[in-house]
């Protein structure tokens, strides 16, 4: 059991991971603000 949820988790943070600092992180830093489309 224990390499399976070795294996698993390992699965989980190279998910999670990325789409934290590629995602969320500038999200965060950049107040939720969305520009409007220029028209």
């Amino acid at each position: 059991m224990r390499t399976f949820s070795a294996i698993a988790g390992s699965a989980l943070f190279l998910v999670v991971a990325p789409g934290v600092v590629a995602g969320l992180m500038p999200w965060l830093l950049t107040d939720h603000y969305r520009k409007p489309l220029a028209t």
